[in-house]
């Protein structure tokens, strides 16, 4: 494949001649790029790419510079288990990435250097605004309905209704884009962005370890009610984050 910079000048030439309503521009440009075609033996099926997939690469620079990243941390230094499970709701219905980070800061009193762990949601700027706040929004609603039901000491039964919740809100979510994709057929959308999400976080984050699948203990009765109200839970994004 000839340099994809001298391809880029020739691409701009010949955009410039079919622009131009001046013959002679058009035809100096023309001139200059069948010279630089000439000069680097690049064949003329190298250079004419279609309109459309014109527009695909301008539309994919575009969306690779919107990129942006931003972080909720855990409730205590580290994030819980069901803290890492709730993010995969808001990035499935958001259509972003998350990963999980550490970072120093200082105590509550600023008297200690912590460590704190940290959810940090990927993709265009508007939409990891909404992830993270429907995030918030979710994890608080969780925990407000297990101190209730449970008492405001966090234990077993607090966790094991966290993982019910966050199961049914994930398949809810995952249902929702299913019906989404179908309706509109974007599919083939979905996966070019996940394309570009992943080279922006390799070459912005570097590589990232993969998650690890992890068993929970939970009790029965308290993971089954947390289902049924993660169920009834809303996924509307409508003004969040805006």
């Amino acid at each position: 494949m000839a340099d994809e910079v001298i391809i880029s000048k020739i691409r701009k030439l010949i955009r410039l001649a079919n622009g131009t309503s001046f013959e002679a521009e058009a035809e100096t440009a023309i001139a200059h790029a069948r010279a630089l075609m000439d000069r680097h033996n690049i064949e003329e099926a190298e250079v004419l790419i279609s309109e459309d997939e014109d527009e695909k690469q301008t539309a994919s620079k575009k969306f690779y510079d919107d990129v942006t990243q931003d972080d909720v941390h855990g409730v205590g230094g580290g994030l819980q288990r069901y803290e890492m499970s709730l993010a995969h709701t808001p990035c499935k219905v958001c259509d972003v990435k998350s990963y999980l980070s550490w970072r120093l800061g200082t105590s509550k009193r600023g008297n200690r250097i912590t460590r704190r762990q940290f959810v940090t949601f990927v993709g265009p700027k508007r939409d990891v605004a909404v992830a993270k706040a429907l995030y918030i929004e979710l994890l608080v609603g969780l925990r407000r309905n297990a101190t209730q039901l449970y008492g405001p000491n966090w234990g077993k039964r607090h966790t094991s209704y966290a993982h019910g919740f966050c199961y049914s809100l994930y398949q809810k979510a995952c249902e929702i884009v299913r019906k989404s994709q179908r309706d509109n057929q974007t599919t083939d959308i979905v996966l070019a962005k996940e394309v570009i999400l992943d080279k922006w976080l390799e070459e912005q984050v570097g590589k990232l370890k993969e998650k690890k699948h992890f068993t929970v203990r939970v009790s029965p009765v308290e993971y089954r009610r947390g289902q049924i109200d993660g169920s009834q839970t809303s996924l509307d994004t409508n003004g969040i984050g805006v």
